[in-house]
């Protein structure tokens, strides 16, 4: 292999081919002096070149360098020529993200189709399979009244897709939305981990924040230097929760007196906790490109160590063949 500094060769040793570039054009040349040498002897050479401009001296030295230059890039196709292309691409500091998913009765209200919790489990999965590099683990907690941990801090996306799925095809109803647990449980995930990579929170919920230990929690956060993204999803509308059964809806959820309970997107607290712990708070009224805000959020609370330069190498001589016929296209419907 020959490497040059923006091209290189896979195969040098065909190089011998270029020994071929001389024939063609010699016979090339053959070619036209035979030819003209037997217009002039039939003795309608001159004639024929004072009435069509396909046979002038001009249109044999066009024929002869052309079919030279197909045969250069022919030759120079065998070598199987391959183009340098050099990339710079930032570098940043490994991290873990700890996913905090809220799983309240409100998740399910439909102003963001098809469910505020169904949006956002389809996005999360979106963001999963694309999220970028430098985050290295992705942990999982549900919570609603009470918080559970779904998945420790892992790097297989076939272990969160299956405790995603689990909890979308949970129909059980759970009340309340406690965020200072969740947020318990989250440290509490880190305080057991061994690593020493930095960690970040994003929670993803509607809102109506319950819990009354929260500023307790959020004031540890800041001390360890963990910031807490939330993500907010529902529209403004008070809309009423359905309940399913068996896949369909069955009913809309009521108090004790039959009567029916609404809800609405309630960002104060969600803002307050991004606020006090350097955190970015988003607003989702549709759940719509939300994977992208999610990636969007997530990098930009990376933290930049450098630059890798990749280096990779693309073959050329198709591109060069198809000119080549290209070319011989052309040259027949000149000559």
């Amino acid at each position: 292999m020959l490497d040059l500094a923006i091209v290189r060769f896979v195969q040098p040793s065909m190089v011998f081919w270029f020994v071929v570039v001389p024939l063609v054009i010699g016979f090339a040349c053959f070619h036209i002096y035979k030819k003209n040498r037997f217009r002039e002897h039939a003795g309608y050479g001159n004639s024929l070149r004072r009435i069509s401009s396909f046979t002038t001296r001009g249109s044999d030295k066009f024929v002869v360098v052309t079919i030279a230059f197909v045969a250069l890039i022919l030759a120079f196709s065998l070598l199987r020529p391959q183009l340098r292309i050099e990339q710079v691409t930032p570098e940043y500091e490994k991290q873990d993200l700890i996913l905090i998913l809220d799983r309240s009765v409100s998740m399910q209200a439909t102003d963001v189709s098809p469910s505020r919790f169904t949006r956002a489990i389809r996005e999360i999965k979106s963001f999963l399979l694309s999220k970028p590099d430098a985050i290295n683990r992705v942990g999982l907690i549900g919570f609603a009244g009470t918080s559970v941990v779904l998945s420790h801090l892992t790097s297989d996306n076939d272990a969160l897709f299956f405790f995603l799925d689990w909890i979308s095809e949970d129909q059980n109803v759970y009340f309340g939305t406690n965020f200072s647990g969740a947020i318990s449980s989250a440290l509490e995930m880190v305080n057991k981990d061994g690593s020493e990579s930095n960690k970040t929170f994003l929670l993803l919920s509607d809102g109506d924040d319950e819990s009354t230990e929260l500023y307790e929690y959020l004031n540890q956060l800041d001390d360890a230097g963990i910031k807490v993204h939330t993500v907010g999803i529902g529209s403004n509308e008070s809309v009423p929760i359905p309940l399913f059964s068996g896949g369909d809806m069955a009913e809309f959820l009521t108090d004790d007196e039959g009567n029916q309970l609404f809800t609405r997107f309630n960002e104060s607290t969600m803002r307050q906790v991004a606020a006090m712990t350097n955190g970015t708070f988003f607003r989702s009224e549709s759940g719509h490109n939300l994977s992208e805000s999610l990636s969007r959020i997530v990098t930009g609370d990376l933290e930049l160590i450098g630059y890798q330069r990749l280096v990779d190498y693309r073959d050329i001589y198709a591109p060069l063949l198809l000119s080549a016929v290209f070319i011989c296209w052309i040259l027949s419907i000149r000559i």
